[in-house]
C-alpha cells in the first residue's frame, strides 16, 4: 500500500467515517451520562431470582465466539511486553468485527459488531494510524461508521463518574464490544499486585460493562521477567496479580521472538489452543511507521505445557530454553547431539528444552535439526 502521510491515508480510510471522532473532556461526561437510562446507578446490585423450571423453559442458544478460533465471549485480556503488538493486534480485531470479513484473513466473525475503542496512551494519532492501516486491507463500505475511536486522557474506571460516564457512551452508540487500550492507562492508582484493590478497582467495573451486554477487550502489559524466559502459556504474560487471569474467559498472550516473528498464545477456561504465528509487515516511516499482522499458520510444536515458575526445577528449565535458543542464535540449525555437546548436557536434556523453547525440528534419522522457533 502507498504510504503518502498522514493526511492522505486518513483521508482514503476514515476521514467520512466515525472511527475517530473529538475525545470528549472530562467536564461533559456528567452532561452525558445524565440523560436517559445512563441515570441507571452503576452501584452492584443483586439479579431477580428465578427457580431452576424458569430458567430451563426459557429459550437460549449458547453463546458463541466473537471471532471463531480466536476471541471468545465475554472478558478477553491481551498481554504482552512493550512493543510486542498489543494494540496492532487490538486494531486488527476491532476492524474485524465492524467490518465482519475474517480477523488475519483467516478466522472468521459470526456476525458484524458496533465496537467501542478507548486508549489512554501514546497519543491518539498512533491509535488512528493503526486502525486506518487496518481497515485499508478491507473493502470500503458502510461498515466505517460501527466503529468509534475515543482517546481520553486523565481517564479512570475505577471512579464511579467515569464509569457511569462510560455506560453512557455504550448505550449512545449501541456498542456490542468495548476495548480498552490498556488497563494501566485507564485504571489508574492500582496496585496490581494486589487481588483485593485489583478486584475492587477493575474486576468490579469491568463486570458492570459485561452486565450493560457488552464483550470486552482489554490490553494489559507484561511482567519485567517475561524477558528471562521464553513464556508456554498465556497467563505468564500478565502482569500483577493472578485474579485478572481468573476473571477472564480468555487470556491471549503476545511473545515477539528475536526474528521479528510473533507467538500468540491463547488460553480458556476449557484449557489452552495450540499457539499461533503471527508475521509482521510494516507501512511508513517515523513516526508515521505502522504494523499490522497476518497469520503465519501453526507455532511450531512444543512450548504449550504449563509449568509452575517458582520451583527450582522451573527456573533450570526456563535457563535451559534460553540457552538452546541463545546457542542456535549464534550458530544455527544444529543436531540435538551437538548442542548437547556443546552445552555439555547428558541426554535428552537438551531436547527437553528445545520442544518447551518451541524450537523446529526439520529433517529425518541423522540429518534432523533444530532451528528457531517459526523458522
Amino acid at each position: 500500500m502507498r504510504d503518502d502521510g498522514r493526511d492522505g491515508l486518513l483521508a482514503r480510510v476514515v476521514a467520512a467515517s466515525a472511527v475517530a471522532p473529538a475525545a470528549p473532556t472530562l467536564q461533559g461526561t456528567e452532561s452525558l451520562a445524565a440523560g436517559g437510562d445512563a441515570q441507571r446507578s452503576t452501584e452492584a446490585f443483586a439479579e431477580e431470582a428465578r427457580t431452576l423450571r424458569e430458567i430451563l423453559e426459557e429459550p437460549r442458544q449458547p453463546p458463541q465466539p466473537l471471532i471463531e478460533g480466536l476471541l471468545a465471549y465475554g472478558i478477553t485480556v491481551i498481554g504482552a511486553d512493550s512493543f510486542a503488538g498489543k494494540s496492532t493486534l487490538a486494531y486488527e480485531l476491532a476492524v474485524a468485527l465492524t467490518s465482519g470479513t475474517p480477523a488475519l484473513e483467516t478466522f472468521g466473525v459470526a456476525s458484524p459488531k458496533r465496537v467501542l475503542y478507548v486508549a489512554g496512551e501514546q497519543g491518539p494519532e498512533r491509535h488512528e494510524y493503526g486502525l486506518a492501516f487496518a481497515a485499508a486491507t478491507r473493502s470500503a463500505g458502510g461498515w466505517h461508521d460501527r466503529l468509534v475511536f475515543r482517546y481520553l486522557h486523565a481517564f479512570d474506571l475505577s471512579k464511579p463518574e467515569h464509569l457511569k460516564w462510560m455506560l453512557g457512551e455504550i448505550r449512545r452508540m449501541n456498542a456490542d464490544v468495548v476495548i480498552l487500550d490498556s488497563k494501566t492507562s485507564l485504571f489508574g492508582g492500582v496496585d496490581e499486585n494486589d487481588a483485593l484493590d485489583s478486584r475492587r478497582t477493575v474486576r468490579e467495573p469491568l463486570q458492570r460493562l459485561v452486565r450493560e451486554g457488552v464483550d470486552v477487550v482489554l490490553l494489559h502489559h507484561a511482567p519485567k521477567t517475561l524477558r528471562d524466559y521464553v513464556p508456554t502459556h498465556a497467563n505468564e504474560l500478565l502482569r500483577g496479580s493472578g485474579d485478572l487471569a481468573a476473571m477472564a474467559s480468555q487470556v491471549l498472550g503476545l511473545w515477539r521472538h528475536r526474528s521479528g516473528r510473533t507467538k500468540l498464545l491463547r488460553a480458556n477456561r476449557f484449557g489452552e489452543d495450540a499457539p499461533l504465528m503471527l508475521v509482521p509487515r510494516y507501512s511508513g516511516e517515523g513516526k508515521q511507521r505502522v504494523m499490522s499482522f497476518q497469520h503465519g499458520g501453526p507455532w511450531a510444536e512444543g512450548g504449550s505445557a504449563t509449568r509452575d515458575v517458582g520451583t527450582p526445577a522451573a527456573h533450570r528449565a526456563i535457563a535451559d530454553q534460553r540457552a538452546v535458543v541463545e546457542i542456535i542464535e549464534r550458530r544455527g540449525a544444529l543436531p540435538r547431539s551437538e548442542i548437547e555437546r556443546l552445552l555439555g548436557w547428558k541426554r535428552d536434556r537438551a531436547h527437553r528444552a528445545l520442544k518447551a523453547a518451541g524450537c523446529t525440528r526439520r529433517g529425518n534419522g541423522p540429518a534432523v535439526r533444530w532451528s528457531l522457533p517459526g523458522e
